[in-house]
């Protein structure tokens, strides 16, 4: 087991915090939204459907990540199925639409080579896409509007499969390195979620690693095995 793995672990209250933090502010501020609209008369009942419906997504994701994260922190290895990567990058992008969209950030993606398929657990992958999609957004606050691109692609790599999620942010600074627990520049962050994410990564038998863009901005990559590789161990 990586040592980081080990650390990850120990702070495991922290970790847990981060991680179910992010589901259940975005079901508050879907909800708050809603009753400002009610106040004022300026809703439709097929809106509110929707943002209902969007609201249950994503309280519903939020007892998975409770559920993945006890299984990450158990040491066993993780139930694996069947997982369809373009189907978890959608419901992502679906999970985090509304903040998306009050960014004004312009996605392309996901372009996916064939089907995407590994074996994996699906609730703890989605966890990453999310932490990625939203760092990604995050990182583009103070470009322009106009300028707030982000792109999401899998490809294919031999047996297994590669994913890259880009941003038109303005990077990292020197010497920074994001996977530093507890060192972030975002207010009311923790910064636990990059090295949460690598070791998700890590115990489906690939890797996370991240790269500077030419013209701005960062890439953040995976490398997953295929669906008819074997397991890691865990």
């Amino acid at each position: 087991m990586p040592d980081h793995f080990a650390d990850e672990a120990r702070d495991l209250a922290v970790a847990f915090a981060h991680e179910l933090n992010q589901p259940l502010g975005s079901v508050a501020n879907l909800l708050r939204g809603m009753r400002r609209r009610v106040a004022s008369g300026r809703i439709e009942p097929d809106e509110l459907n929707e943002v209902l419906g969007r609201a249950i997504r994503l309280n519903a994701f939020a007892a998975e990540v409770v559920a993945g994260m006890r299984e990450f922190v158990t040491a066993r290895r993780p139930r694996r199925g069947p997982v369809d990567l373009e189907a978890v990058a959608a419901d992502s992008l679906i999970l985090l639409e509304s903040e998306i969209r009050r960014q004004g950030v312009t996605v392309d993606g996901p372009c996916v080579q064939g089907r995407a398929l590994i074996r994996g657990h699906r609730t703890m992958l989605q966890q990453v896409f999310v932490n990625l999609i939203r760092n990604a957004v995050e990182a583009m606050a103070e470009q322009s509007r106009a300028e707030r691109r982000l792109r999401l692609g899998i490809d294919r790599q031999g047996a297994g499969w590669h994913v890259w999620i880009s941003d038109s942010g303005r990077g990292l600074a020197e010497g920074q390195d994001p996977f530093t627990p507890f060192v972030t520049g975002k207010a009311g962050a923790v910064g636990v979620g990059l090295n949460i994410s690598r070791s998700i990564v890590e115990r489906h038998g690939g890797l996370l690693w991240y790269e500077p863009n030419p013209d701005g901005g960062m890439t953040f990559r995976m490398a997953l095995p295929g669906d008819s590789c074997p397991e890691a161990e865990s």
